[in-house]
């Protein structure tokens, strides 16, 4: 499905105490309509006002010429207020994904690195794939300029000083609205990110990381990819309570784990070719391996995230994904891949 919804980030990179993270999304009626403003000059203001006995209003200011033009294109304003999961989540990947060094360097391998290369680490988080990158680079006698960019500035606050002392920029942005130049990347990364937006907004993010490659440039992907549908519906209903469990709301809301199959036609559908998996690994995951970076060392709630797999986890599926129930500890294999495309020359 071909999205062309605008996304923006409001105030996320900011000092100032009272304003609150905020998203931005327009349809493209609404665009139309902000365009309208920007070249008449006009302002539009909206509001939200929030009171005593549940009073809730929400009002659009604007000149009557504006509210005519919204009314017309049956404009509707939607606001959510939500607990930001990655404003909370502060955990090391490497310990509940299980990843390898070795893991690591296929990513590498894939992004085909030339000396002097502009890299984008797209969904960042702390930086763990930067950091193996550079090193990466280093240990092959190449040099790359790497920018590093992520929604989540509490994340971008976690990379090492020697990692962001040796890249171009970091930078708080939004993958559905990139704030690079066209063309301006030899390759994009994004390690376990895709995930985190919903599915009807996963097409943009093809289509961002397509704008700002150069032709011949790669985009790289490595997720989460369930085999089949009841996988894929089992995970993700295992993953939305443990998310429960841990107050990370947002993330409880948005994510979307693709099925491997799903994975081509994204990449297809953005305008890439050379759509190949180049890597595959199944890693065991463990409810256990999220009591105290997750869920707070609350064994009350282990017990919960338990009970609820054992019940959502079909017998059907269960040798597929090598499940192991121990007690206090429930595993299961997941399929990770990595997938490389191309920007047409």
């Amino acid at each position: 499905m071909k999205q062309k919804r605008l996304h923006r980030s409001v105030n996320f990179d900011t000092d100032v105490d009272t304003l609150l993270p905020t998203l931005f999304s327009a349809s493209e009626q609404a665009q139309k309509f902000l365009e309208h403003v920007k070249k008449s000059g006009g302002k539009v203001k909206l509001v939200l006002e929030l009171g005593g006995e549940d009073d809730v209003c929400m009002t659009m200011e604007a000149s009557p010429e504006l509210a005519s033009m919204a009314r017309e294109l049956k404009l509707q304003f939607r606001t959510g207020l939500i607990a930001d999961g990655y404003n909370i989540r502060k955990v090391d990947f490497s310990k509940i994904h299980g990843v390898a060094g070795n893991d690591l360097n296929k990513l590498a391998d894939a992004l085909e690195l030339t000396d002097g290369a502009n890299v984008l680490d797209l969904m960042c988080g702390y930086g763990a794939v930067s950091s193996h990158i550079l090193g990466y680079a280093k240990d092959n006698g190449k040099s790359v300029r790497l920018s590093m960019c992520d929604l989540h500035k509490v994340q971008l606050d976690r990379i090492p000083d020697d990692v962001r002392s040796s890249v171009e920029d970091v930078t708080v942005s939004d993958a559905r609205n990139l704030p690079y130049l066209d063309g301006k990347f030899d390759a994009v990364v994004i390690k376990m990110g895709l995930h985190e937006v919903p599915q009807i907004d996963q097409p943009l993010i093809f289509q961002q990381v397509f704008r700002v490659l150069k032709p011949g440039g790669r985009f790289v992907i490595w997720e989460v990819m369930p085999d089949t549908g009841e996988q894929q519906d089992a995970f993700t209903e295992q993953m939305q309570k443990k998310n429960e469990l841990a107050g990370y709301e947002s993330i409880v809301v948005d994510r979307y784990f693709t099925r491997g199959e799903q994975m081509p036609w994204l990449f297809e559908e953005g305008g890439f070719v050379d759509v190949r998996q180049v890597f595959e690994a199944n890693f065991h995951q463990s409810t256990l391996g999220r009591l105290d970076s997750e869920l707070g060392g609350d064994r009350t709630k282990l017990d919960a995230l338990n009970a609820f797999v054992r019940r959502c986890t079909p017998q059907s599926i269960r040798p597929s994904v090598d499940y192991k129930d121990e007690g206090d500890s429930i595993s299961m294999k997941v399929p990770n891949r990595i997938f490389r495309a191309k920007k047409p020359e």
